[in-house]
């Protein structure tokens, strides 16, 4: 809501600007004399406690609608940065657990089906770190998902800059700064659009200012200042896709190379985790160019309608 003084404040902030180096009191001695000359204030008032009390009241109403502008807005900070802080504490709690695992063609079917499947547990042998190389020296077994026109994303499914890092899950984005010396919060300034996001220190040329690939929530997403580090946390829009890029005239990483969000299956309750492992599997599905587990069902569904109907033809049926 519009403050009703508001169309006053280019006439004061001109008058105030005229005052130069004379500050506040100097402002205030202009208006006071102009209540002298050109009002009848002084007399009306009749004596100075009078004129005290009518100016104490003025200035305490406008402090106290300050007071509580400034505790509104330190109270919106404080929400922000602790849902930043739980979000941070929650990820790392799943960067500390297991990885989820794929799951098999036969486990997938039970997955469809709607049962819960338990993991086994991982052997010696499933770990890569304890296998010893089987090929003869000199000799590289060349991976399928590598392409040289793309980045390898780093340990967080992200990318690291110069300037800055950044990770993510399905779920979010976050992006780590170096800040160098002493760096308040009031010398950062941070815009979160929809599709774009600026990042800049005072003093210094903007970190991110640009597009970013894919949509963002802006009312939930936050930043903070934590051991000389500018951490932000960034929920996307999309909740079931990997981004290959933070901003657009970023160079993509390679997504088949992304690993899942390190978390425990059996942390979750039934339906999340089934809908969990049925994420995993149609993502699985996606990448090797098969169809997801609900196309797979048209297709199954088409195939029985074909079987009871031999003499029908249906190659150019559609399921929506």
């Amino acid at each position: 809501m519009e403050d009703p003084m508001e169309k006053y404040d280019g006439i004061l902030m001109t008058i105030a600007q005229q005052h130069g180096q004379g500050g506040i009191e100097a402002l205030l001695d202009t208006f006071f004399g102009f209540l002298r000359r050109k009002t009848d204030f002084f007399q009306g008032a009749q004596n100075l406690p009078t004129v005290e009390q009518i100016i104490t009241k003025s200035l305490r109403k406008e402090f106290k609608i300050f007071k509580d502008e400034k505790d509104r807005e330190n109270q919106e900070k404080f929400k922000k940065e602790e849902k930043l802080r739980k979000a941070k504490e929650e990820k790392d709690k799943l960067e500390q657990k297991s990885k989820v695992r794929e799951v098999t063609d036969e486990e997938a079917k039970r997955i469809e089906s709607g049962e819960t499947v338990t993991p086994p547990p991982v052997k010696a042998k499933d770990n890569p770190e304890t296998e010893t190389d089987s090929k003869s020296d000199g000799e590289v077994e060349k991976d399928e998902d590598d392409d040289p026109n793309k980045l390898k994303p780093n340990a967080g499914n992200g990318a690291d800059y110069d300037t800055h890092s950044w990770t993510q899950t399905l779920v979010d984005i976050e992006i780590k700064v170096h800040l160098v010396g002493k760096v308040r919060s009031s010398d950062v300034t941070v815009k979160f659009g929809v599709e774009s996001l600026f990042i800049q220190i005072r003093g210094q040329p903007p970190v991110i200012n640009g597009d970013l690939q894919k949509r963002i929530m802006p009312d939930d997403c936050g930043w903070l200042i934590d051991d000389n580090m500018l951490v932000l946390q960034m929920e996307k829009k999309n909740k079931s896709e990997w981004w290959s890029k933070l901003v657009t005239t970023d160079q993509e990483i390679n997504t088949k190379k992304v690993t899942p969000e390190n978390s425990r299956l059996s942390d979750l309750d039934g339906e999340t985790r089934g809908v969990v492992e049925k994420m995993m599997y149609d993502q699985h599905r996606r990448e090797q160019g098969l169809p997801t587990s609900e196309e797979q069902q048209k297709q199954d569904i088409l195939k029985k309608i074909m079987e009871k109907n031999p003499g029908m033809d249906f190659s150019g049926a559609k399921f929506t």
